[in-house]
């Protein structure tokens, strides 16, 4: 995530706005179904384009002659087939369940390169995360289970 001030801005003033809109992806995110659609439909297009790249094929062979115990025989690249579990279901409960178990405090780390002084890098950092939530659940979805959404 990159940060280039329109001249004239001050370059504080962008890094903070920059980091309030980028915390909101982790506080806070919406789960539009349109925007969810659209990402599933963009992930699909990359995986279709990479089937015909050699380089593409030679990483997933590399992968699938890996320890099948080693996270990188994981899948790494799905696609709408496999984002929607076969086409079936809506990926909605499925990433706010990812989001209810994994996007809270405790697994996240953020680096913050600037002109500012640490101090003032630090401040900026800990006033746009400060809503993230704390690993005791406090900061679910409401209502969201993860089945229900």
């Amino acid at each position: 995530f990159h940060v280039t001030p329109p001249p004239g801005e001050d370059r504080g003033e962008a890094l903070s706005g920059a980091l309030r809109r980028f915390s909101r992806f982790f506080v806070d995110p919406s789960f539009d179904p349109s925007a969810i659609g659209r990402e599933v439909k963009a992930v699909d297009s990359e995986y279709n384009m990479g089937l015909g790249d050699d380089s593409w094929r030679q990483f997933q062979l590399m992968k699938t002659a890996s320890n099948p115990m080693h996270p990188f025989r994981k899948m790494g690249c799905g696609n709408a087939e496999t984002l929607t579990r076969n086409g079936a279901n809506d990926p909605r409960p499925d990433l706010v369940r990812f989001w209810n178990d994994k996007y809270h405090a405790e697994n996240m780390r953020v680096a913050v390169v600037g002109r500012g002084s640490l101090d003032e890098l630090q401040a900026a950092v800990e006033e746009t995360f400060s809503d993230l939530r704390r690993n005791s659940g406090e900061g679910r979805l409401q209502g969201d289970s993860g089945t229900d959404a």
